[in-house]
């Protein structure tokens, strides 16, 4: 089990105001345990990313200053390995693959399942599973 900060923080970059408070819902409603934070472009994204020190990143592919992708890759190329999901509704091959090759942990396809994202987390976090 490892030790995760407290409290443990996601960082959800994100630029749709209706996506980010439908993820704000669910975590607050199944994960009060942890702190849930939007930035709503990719330059505050990084920004909230150093000062924050998530332990899980989700981030929306299609931003309006750059791609999920391009954080992606930044944020490998600076050494650091905490789960990282790209978030979007492009269910094409080519982008799993991509996000796989930058490093990636994987891809939620929106319109995203809760279920799916409370497995998401109970699988990167496993320290932090709740007992349902």
């Amino acid at each position: 089990m490892t030790n995760l900060p407290s409290p443990a923080r996601v960082l959800y970059v994100e630029d749709s105001a209706v996506n980010a408070r439908l993820m704000s819902q669910v975590f607050a409603r199944f994960r009060p345990d942890l702190s849930l934070d939007i930035a709503a472009d990719g330059q505050q994204g990084l920004r909230m990313f150093e000062d924050l020190h998530p332990v899980l990143l989700l981030l929306d592919y299609h931003l309006p200053d750059t791609t999920g992708l391009a954080i992606l890759q930044a944020i490998r190329g600076s050494g650091n390995q905490l789960p990282v999901f790209i978030v979007t509704a492009d269910a094409r091959t080519e982008l799993a693959t991509a996000v796989a090759a930058a490093g990636g942990n994987g891809v939620v396809t929106k319109p995203f399942e809760i279920r799916s994202v409370l497995d998401l987390v109970e699988n990167e976090l496993p320290s932090m599973a709740i007992a349902r």
